[in-house]
């Protein structure tokens, strides 16, 4: 039996060949661009060795020089399949025309050339030669590349093939294995596989699996008994730490007298509340009001039926907003609602709304009596160009409102942003 090492080893050198065989085609490719270039090189060399030669002629006037020194240049350049000189004036002074012209089906640039002619001296235009050379070297080097990178890529395929089928039968084994192992559950005991007589590395490795399975089938119903107490055990703690944290967060934010969220929780959120305002550009309004006369209240009732007050001034705050809104006792008789997607007009309708059920609600207070009271209150919006916290928002609410309390109180004010 062949180790796996043999195996793999053979399987990268199968690699190994695919890959050398991937490079020797972008060789062929290589090769293909330098012909081209060193053609138009050859070609661009030779248009300027005879350009000076006929440009000095044709200022001499010495065209039949000309007619002879380009016959020259065709017989020595075998490739030449077509010369053609004109004059200035559109003139044609020589032409030279191969009979191999008519079977190249397609001109190449590289292959074609032409270039004005201008006087040495003077730099004025004396004419222009064209010339173009045969195809034959390039479509053979062409065919030749193609033929062998057809073979190279045949040939590379080949080995890929073969390279995976050899991975595939050296990873069979391996496969199974694995699968089992994946599929494996102490609790069934459904390992599928058994001890092995072979000695190659991954039967080796499948026997020591066995072995260790079966040493953990013995303790698998003692842990499934243990685990079972231990689940039980985390699922109450679990849930005991999940209700404190959920008291906690609780008193943590809340109010206790009126139910209203806290100013420290009301800070918090209304930070996070305009973050999402300022990415999402939409409207922001806040209401500030107070208690009017408040002290007098607590001198005259008492601080009980001060708190009765505040309670509800909360509850009247509470039930006029939405769900989406936060209403939060801000200080001891002041509160603040914040108010999303609301602009200034809509956040006036709401104040005004909680102003007049506070004006018309009676207190009830010890002895059978009751008060009534009145709240001040400030409206203003968030400006996506001046506020850069919400500091500056509740200092313009904390205006409109004082604004009220100074124009008589028992009203709402508004400070535009």
């Amino acid at each position: 039996m062949k180790s796996i090492q043999f195996k793999i080893i053979l399987s990268i050198l199968l690699f190994v060949l695919f890959i050398i065989g991937l490079e020797r085609y972008q060789l062929s490719k290589s090769i293909r661009t330098q012909f081209i270039e060193f053609k138009k090189s050859k070609n661009e060399l030779l248009m300027n060795t005879i350009i000076p030669v006929i440009s000095l002629n044709l200022s001499l006037g010495l065209e039949s020089a000309n007619d002879e020194y380009l016959e020259s240049i065709v017989t020595q350049n075998s490739d030449l399949v077509y010369v053609r000189l004109l004059d200035n004036n559109g003139n044609l002074l020589y032409e030279f025309e191969s009979k191999t012209l008519k079977d190249i089906d397609e001109i190449k640039d590289f292959n074609h050339c032409e270039k004005s002619i201008n006087d040495t001296i003077t730099d004025a235009s004396l004419g222009v030669l064209e010339l173009q050379f045969s195809n034959s070297e390039y479509e053979q080097m062409h065919s030749t590349n193609e033929r062998i990178g057809l073979q190279i890529t045949i040939i590379s395929i080949v080995l890929l093939l073969l390279f995976l089928l050899f991975l595939k039968h050296v990873f069979k084994g391996l496969a199974v294995l694995t699968q089992s192992v994946l599929e494996y559950n102490p609790k069934e005991n459904n390992f599928k596989l058994r001890q092995s007589p072979k000695k190659d590395e991954v039967s080796l490795i499948q026997n020591a699996i066995v072995e260790m399975v079966n040493r953990i089938a013995i303790y698998a119903e003692v842990l499934d008994n243990t685990n079972a107490l231990l689940e039980e055990k985390v699922r109450q703690r679990t849930l005991e730490l999940e209700e404190s944290n959920k008291e906690l967060k609780l008193l943590a934010s809340v109010d206790p007298l009126t139910g209203l969220y806290n100013r420290r929780y009301f800070t918090k959120s209304s930070e996070q509340i305009l973050e999402i305002v300022k990415r999402n550009k939409t409207a922001l309004s806040t209401i500030m009001l107070d208690i009017d006369n408040f002290k007098n209240v607590n001198d005259t009732y008492g601080h009980k039926c001060g708190d009765d007050v505040i309670v509800s001034v909360a509850t009247i705050v509470n039930d006029s907003i939405r769900k989406s809104d936060i209403a939060c006792r801000f200080g001891g008789e002041e509160f603040v609602v914040l108010l999303p997607e609301t602009d200034i007009e809509g956040a006036y309708i709401i104040a005004e709304k909680i102003r007049k059920k506070v004006e018309e609600k009676r207190v009830v207070i010890e002895g059978g009596f009751y008060i009534n009271v009145s709240v001040s209150v400030g409206v203003t919006e968030y400006n996506l160009k001046k506020d850069i916290n919400f500091e500056s928002i509740i200092h313009r609410a904390d205006r409109a409102m004082y604004s009220s309390k100074e124009s008589g109180k028992n009203q709402t004010s508004v400070h535009s942003a």
